[in-house]
């Protein structure tokens, strides 16, 4: 496994996806950075990590023939992962708030964005970007933010931390492969931020509504039961938490 350490970059995932671009890269190559200073997350958003706090790095997958279809299983693994390491570092009450934020508690410790290469209709080669908040004490305009170090008030060696992902991340990637997809969704919704429960969602017509979560769809949508009792299903971007 190669691990490419840099002091800052704008984004690892940029920095990744164009090494891929210009060159071969190996299978599980990895990018990770002190400082980043143009981090993103979804649609646009921007992930914010105080410099040499944190870790914000990104990792090559490649992948035989993995349908398009099946693009929400890596977030599946990458979560599980990401759970696994942070009750290894003793923070509690961690959950999966869909897609791919990682909570602890009602507060958000961590950020997935997985970006796939194409080709004849199947993945390739992702991108697995992640900011895992571990010894910043504050957030600046981020109320709802949180890292290890405020969970379990004890400070964190990065590189350790690092290491213990990388593991977690080999391991479930291994435990989980595409076949044992429904199976690993199945965990992925035991993980599930306020599953079962009565909460408040926005629309893409920004109309509140209230719904409980029943699970995610192979697909990776969104399955909610309506107050008339009704499901539906919704996409990334159609549909908004907010608890």
């Amino acid at each position: 496994m190669q691990i490419i350490k840099l002091s800052a970059t704008e984004s690892t995932n940029l920095y990744l996806k164009q090494l891929v671009l210009d060159a071969p890269v190996s299978d599980f190559t990895l990018v990770v950075c002190d400082e980043q200073t143009q981090g993103r997350g979804q649609v646009g958003n921007i992930w914010q990590s105080e410099p040499f706090k944190n870790l914000t790095l990104s990792v090559l997958k490649k992948f035989d023939a993995l349908h398009v279809e099946d693009f929400f299983y890596l977030n599946c693994v990458v979560s599980l992962a990401i759970a696994k390491t942070l009750k290894d570092l003793s923070v509690g009450r961690v959950r999966v708030k869909w897609p791919n934020d990682i909570m602890a508690g009602n507060k958000k410790i961590c950020g997935i964005l997985i970006e796939n290469l194409l080709q004849t209709g199947h993945i390739k080669k992702s991108i697995i970007g992640i900011g895992l908040n571990v010894n910043q004490e504050s957030f600046n305009n981020l109320p709802s933010a949180t890292s290890v170090l405020l969970q379990t008030g004890k400070e964190k060696d990065r590189e350790e931390v690092l290491q213990i992902l990388i593991k977690n991340l080999k391991e479930c990637i291994t435990d989980y492969p595409v076949s044992k997809y429904e199976f690993l969704k199945k965990e992925y919704e035991n993980l599930l931020f306020r599953r079962g429960t009565v909460s408040t969602f926005k629309d893409t017509h920004k109309k509140q509504f209230s719904a409980v979560i029943l699970g995610v769809s192979l697909e990776g949508r969104l399955q909610l039961q309506l107050e008339d009792d009704s499901i539906k299903d919704y996409a990334f971007k159609e549909v908004q938490l907010f608890y």
